[in-house]
């Protein structure tokens, strides 16, 4: 049997917005306000990452003994690959991959009986679903966490480049702490205010922001402090009383440099950390140790954490989250 507009919107998760294009459907993981954001011809490209379907995760128990997906990638960025994840009672037992622009179909056996199953769309594009077939009969219940998250930030929460979405670090960590996540995420972005504003979504249990690396590399320091305090203010407006974590920027191949920023990067995470000292709410992680300073650990030997890498920007980030719940 497939699975209709409603099914599938009741259980994906990740998602402000599903639209039903003629039969194809659209999952958004920004509401179009928050996409119009970047909407104007200098901004093609962070316009592209926020209509990826970073973090976006179908849910569900089955009794099925089979999903077949026939799919379409659009929207792709700088990147041409795509990956698909599948989960069977957290066990991760199906991985697919396909390049942008693309037509395709993939199908996956279970193994019998009663199982949960979680499928991770892609970080890189948009993946759009023309149809989804499971066993006829079958049973297929949504299943939710327990908290919902919002995260913001760049590249790195947005995915890149992990070649296994579920490893992105916001992905593991989301699962770590029971919750679903929104992924508001752009790769390139800064601190600034222009897509919070355009944010008018109920108030989530816990908020990551892992920002400040684009803007070392490429502010002003009186620039980048000036919106930096900016969103932060904002985020305090929209979301009061919310727990906010925020994590400063991991280590970078080319921290020892000044850049256009002026300053060292430690100095620049330590702004970050001296803004959100003013909101109770607000917890800073440091997020210089949490990647292994070793370029095996980068996708790009630079910046982006690879998969292994993520992995272990994940676990630590957990282990730190735990201990200031304590």
């Amino acid at each position: 049997m497939f699975l209709n507009f409603d099914i599938l919107k009741k259980v994906t998760f990740g998602i402000v917005e599903a639209e039903d294009l003629n039969g194809v459907v659209c999952f958004k993981r920004m509401s179009n306000a928050q996409i119009s954001a970047y909407r104007n011809q200098n901004d093609d490209f962070y316009f592209k990452n926020a209509q990826t379907t970073a973090s976006v995760r179908m849910s569900f128990g089955t009794d099925s003994s089979f999903i077949c997906i026939d799919y379409i990638t659009v929207g792709g960025i700088d990147k041409a690959f795509m990956g698909i994840d599948i989960y069977e009672d957290g066990v991760l037992t199906g991985h697919f991959t396909d390049s942008v622009g693309k037509e395709g179909r993939f199908t996956h056996f279970f193994k019998s009986g009663e199982k949960n199953v979680e499928i991770y769309l892609p970080w890189s594009c948009n993946l759009l679903l023309k149809q989804v077939e499971v066993q006829d009969g079958c049973k297929i219940i949504p299943v939710k966490r327990q908290h919902i998250l919002y995260a913001f930030g760049d590249s790195i929460t947005q995915g890149y480049d992990a070649q296994y979405p579920s490893l992105s670090y916001i992905n593991v960590f989301s699962k770590k702490i029971g919750a679903d996540v929104s992924n508001f995420a752009i790769g390139g972005d800064i601190y600034q205010t222009r897509l919070l504003n355009k944010t008018d979504l109920p108030a989530p249990d816990i908020i990551t922001v892992a920002s400040g690396t684009n803007d070392w590399n490429g502010l002003t320091m009186d620039y980048f402090t000036e919106n930096c305090e900016a969103f932060y203010a904002l985020l305090q407006i929209k979301y009061p009383n919310i727990p906010v974590y925020v994590i400063t920027p991991v280590w970078r191949r080319d921290t020892e440099a000044a850049r256009k920023i002026g300053v060292e990067f430690i100095e620049a995470c330590a702004r970050i950390k001296r803004i959100c000292s003013k909101y109770e709410n607000v917890t800073v992680i440091d997020g210089y140790n949490l990647v292994n300073r070793c370029l095996d650990f980068f996708s790009d030997g630079r910046l982006h954490p690879n998969d292994l890498g993520f992995t272990i920007y994940a676990d630590r980030l957990y282990s730190e989250f735990v201990k200031l719940q304590k």
